[in-house]
């Protein structure tokens, strides 16, 4: 599976990546081949729950956990490794075939389960999507945050972002660091092969080129339009003309990071995490 798999020649590499070569496309083919295996897989599931007779009371929810593995796609605040799939499945209550476009997140799988369920909800910072599945109107949120801190201390390089309809601001909160992620997927010691190599963004142009130092050494904070700019080539946090959104949306970001008591933005406890990350990675 799948029976007739995908080549190289027949797709493109990940818009996020910035980067195209056979070498590129070979994996992305790969890439294409697995997700066709996982929807003949969720299929056969599918398949056992209306066997089961089942499927008519079952809520099903696929997701993932973050964008592929490619360069800029994962382990990173950026769009290609935080949008990811999210579809639902709610016979006679979720509005077959719909697609909304409000900001949902990991966050409101929980409140979304335990509303339908009617039973308390812990608190957190998520939504019940209930009457989004029902195609209702619904005064929904208008911003969306996201975090990266670190799957393991050598990948440890905090980060958050918030989003609104069209612009994205993420902040670095140690940006006299290189990015350690993005050395293991586009540095001289590369370690993940999906992503792109130091040769093939050096020959690429110059948008690219930037967009990758950006990557492997971020500034304190970048903006960037996502309808103009989808998936974050042009870093604008300095432009006077969206210094206005830049501050709105650092206003949101902060309000957030009270909701949730977010540590990160105490620099005593940014400089103990980081020490502690670094003590981890010298010894093991």
């Amino acid at each position: 599976i799948p029976e007739k798999p995908y080549e190289a020649d027949e797709v493109s590499v990940l818009p996020q990546v910035g980067v195209d070569s056979p070498r590129l496309r070979q994996h992305a083919a790969d890439y294409y081949n697995c997700m066709s295996r996982l929807d003949t897989g969720v299929g056969l599931l599918l398949d056992r729950l209306d066997a089961s007779g089942k499927a008519d009371e079952t809520l099903v929810i696929f997701t993932t956990d973050h964008g592929a593995q490619f360069s800029r796609g994962k382990a990173c605040c950026y769009e290609g490794g935080l949008r990811v799939p999210h579809i639902v499945r709610w016979p006679g209550q979720a509005e077959a075939g719909a697609v909304r476009q409000e900001l949902v997140s990991h966050v409101d799988i929980l409140p979304t389960i335990t509303d339908i369920l009617d039973i308390e909800t812990p608190r957190c910072s998520g939504r019940s999507q209930v009457s989004l599945l029902k195609g209702k109107p619904t005064d929904w949120r208008g911003y969306l945050c996201a975090e990266w801190t670190g799957a393991n201390p050598p990948c440890y390089y905090p980060q958050r972002s918030v989003r609104g309809e069209r612009y994205k601001l993420i902040v670095n909160y140690t940006p006299d660091r290189p990015n350690p992620n993005a050395a293991f997927y586009s540095g001289p010691d590369q370690l993940w092969e999906s992503g792109a190599t130091v040769e093939e963004i050096a020959a690429s142009d110059r948008r690219t080129r930037q967009a990758y130092e950006t990557f492997q050494n971020p500034p304190r904070e970048e903006l960037y339009d996502l309808q103009n700019d989808p998936w974050e080539f042009e870093n604008r946090v300095d432009d006077p003309e969206t210094a206005a959104i830049r501050d709105a949306l650092r206003a949101n970001l902060l309000e957030w990071q009270v909701e949730t008591d977010d540590r990160i933005t105490d620099r005593e406890v940014l400089d103990r995490l980081t020490s502690e990350h670094d003590e981890i990675s010298r010894t093991h």
